[in-house]
Parts: C-alpha cells; structure tokens; sequence
C-alpha cells in the first residue's frame, strides 16, 4: 500500500499539516484524528488569514527580522513563513526563495484566501535569471471582510511616507500586487481538510514531514490501534 500523499508538507517547529481527505485509507476525517489522539498528537484547525488579519496594526516591521522574533517583529517574508509555519508547512525564508520553492503556482485568475502574493520591491529585488524581473516582496490574500469577492493583500510593510510600517491589509486592485505582478503560490490545496497537527516530543526525531504521520496512522489502522 502507498502512502505517499499528493501533498506532502515539511513541518515547522513541532507543527505539520496534513489533508486528511489525502490518506490513502477509506476512514473518515474524525477516524484519522482519533487515530492521532491515540498515538499522542494533538489537532488543530487554525484559519490561516484570520491568524494573518490578527496581527493588522499590531506586529511592527523590522528588514531582516528573525522568524524567532515573530510574531510580534516581521519583515514581509518572515511574516508568510510564521503564518504558514503556524499552520504546519515550513517554507523558506526569503521572498525570491518562497516565490520560486514555496506550494505550487496558480495563476492570478485563480487567487484563493491564504495564497501568497509576489511582487517587486524598487531597491530590495533579488532575481534569478532576469534582473527585470526582480522579487522583494511577498503578501497573503485574503477575502474582503465585507463579503464580496474582492481580494484584499496582508502583508509586513516597512516604514514610508504613507505607512507607519507593520502588517497592513490593502485592496489587491491598485496596489503594487496588482501593478507589478511576480506570481502567486498556494501552500494548502485543500484548507478545508487540512488539519494542523501538534507533534509529541518523542517523535519529532524522526517525523519530518505529513507522510511520515500518514504512515503512522495507516500502520495503526491496520493493526486496529484504537481505543
């Protein structure tokens, strides 16, 4: 039996997600997590823009904050490596490195709440190939809080003329996302099932990432280890 997951998340502190409906067992979501809590891990379900939003005028932006400094000192990347290490995926640290390595691409016509947005940063850009092409920046979508289907972007902004610095929450039309478009990447492919699960000590030695605990719970399963 395979146990290899279509996402397969590295995880972050003693934190690793997982989409339940990925296993490669027919058991229901509420089976896995018990599975889970029998062999000593803890779920949770953490709403990754709200966790985002939360921080709004609250953390202050410092270049080149530590993530041990987070959540309450950001710079852009360091706070998209927080909020999604929070949720259980361990992404890189730098913008360029998270806009070429983090998830998968989607295109801007399919921007989802919790994908993060690239764009240029004038005098900070790092590139690969293409020095007109440069990334400096990272921000997360979210929906509007007023209900429509706008997209707005949360995102650690250094001091200017025009913000204070901190994380700030924008429309996505007419903002530099917009304008100068760098692409966009999506850590959860499925948020609705993908659970945050809080590693043992005794098992973070071993555990890596989300395939390693689906193979505990199918080895579990299989032997019946449930109370």
């Amino acid at each position: 039996m395979t146990t290899l997951l279509r996402e397969n998340h590295r995880r972050f502190g003693n934190r690793c997600a997982m989409d339940l409906s990925d296993l490669p067992l027919h058991i229901s979501r509420d089976m896995a997590k018990q599975v889970l809590k029998d062999l000593g891990f803890k779920c949770e379900s953490i709403d990754l823009v709200g966790l985002a939003r939360s921080r709004v005028g609250v953390s202050q932006y410092k270049r080149g904050a530590h993530i041990h400094e987070a959540p309450e000192i950001l710079d852009c990347s360091s706070f998209s490596q927080w909020g999604v290490g929070m949720n259980g995926a361990y992404i890189p640290r730098t913008t360029i490195e998270q806009a070429a390595y983090a998830g998968t691409e989607v295109p801007y016509d399919d921007i989802q709440p919790g994908d993060l947005v690239f764009t240029n940063s004038p005098g900070f850009d790092f590139y690969w190939r293409n020095p007109s092409f440069g990334i400096g920046h990272v921000g997360m979508a979210a929906e509007k809080q007023d209900k429509s289907d706008a997209i707005t972007i949360i995102h650690a902004h250094r001091p200017d003329s025009n913000h204070a610095g901190g994380v700030i929450e924008e429309d996505f039309i007419g903002s530099r996302f917009h304008r100068e478009k760098r692409g966009v990447r999506r850590i959860f492919n499925n948020p609705q099932d993908t659970v945050t699960i809080i590693c043992p000590p005794k098992e973070l030695t071993w555990i890596t990432h989300s395939s390693t605990i689906a193979l505990m719970i199918v080895k579990a399963v299989e032997q019946g280890v449930l109370r």
